[in-house]
């Protein structure tokens, strides 16, 4: 069945690591939207849309809808999107969530169903300010593994490196302006009708937090 997954909250509450197991057990495409916006500035563009971008990055703050917009669109063209998508952090505006409708019938996406993941601000920013990524590939790294000691990322060989958004005062400014964006959001989902399931993470066990989503999922009737 093809079905669009939107999963939303804060940075920190471990969307791309649900994402990528959602992706995994079902066959859906995942979309980050972080890095498919960070990876589109690595090949030369006109205008001044990669400017734009890293400003935005540096000030701790959402790109705006233009700039999703854009880059979403031209990623979808590229990928099999038959079995359905993982939205990663998209929408998240108002506006963005207002061309979601639009966005799934041009490229015959499934009706959206939200997934929320709650998490409190001080276990975000422990989170992102202590971890570091692969300059290369962007696979992320916490400090109770050997590679963060090493400083070398064990899948491509690469330097890791922190993020500038991800030292604490930046994650604290995102996490603020994340967690009114949110609500906003949920406010309109709600008001729509799109279902929402919603969980809190307050481990650091992602398999904890997979097996909570898959069980608010079968509550549903959807079985991954």
């Amino acid at each position: 069945m093809n079905r669009t997954f939107l999963l939303i909250g804060p940075p920190g509450s471990g969307k791309g690591e649900q994402a990528k197991r959602l992706a995994f057990a079902t066959g859906m495409v995942h979309i980050p939207m972080g890095s498919l916006i960070r990876r589109y500035c690595q090949v030369p563009r006109e205008g001044n849309i990669c400017e734009l971008i890293e400003q935005n990055y540096k000030r701790g703050i959402p790109q705006t809808d233009v700039v999703v917009l854009t880059v979403l669109r031209e990623y979808i063209t590229t990928i099999d999107a038959s079995k359905g998508v993982i939205f990663d952090a998209f929408p998240l505006s108002i506006g963005e969530a207002e061309s979601l409708p639009g966005l799934t019938e041009e490229f015959h996406l499934g009706e959206p169903i939200v997934i929320h993941i709650d998490c409190d601000e001080e276990t975000a920013v422990k989170r992102i300010s202590h971890r570091k990524v692969c300059g290369n590939c962007g696979r992320t790294f916490t400090p109770d593994t050997q590679p963060y000691n090493n400083d070398t990322c064990d899948n491509c060989g690469h330097a890791l490196i922190q993020r500038e958004d991800d030292r604490e005062e930046i994650v604290r400014l995102r996490y603020k302006e994340y967690e009114h964006r949110i609500a906003s959001l949920l406010k309109h989902y709600k008001e729509v009708g799109y279902p929402i399931v919603t969980y809190h993470t307050g481990t650091d066990n992602p398999d904890t937090d997979f097996q909570t989503l898959r069980n608010k999922l079968h509550e549903m009737g959807i079985d991954l």
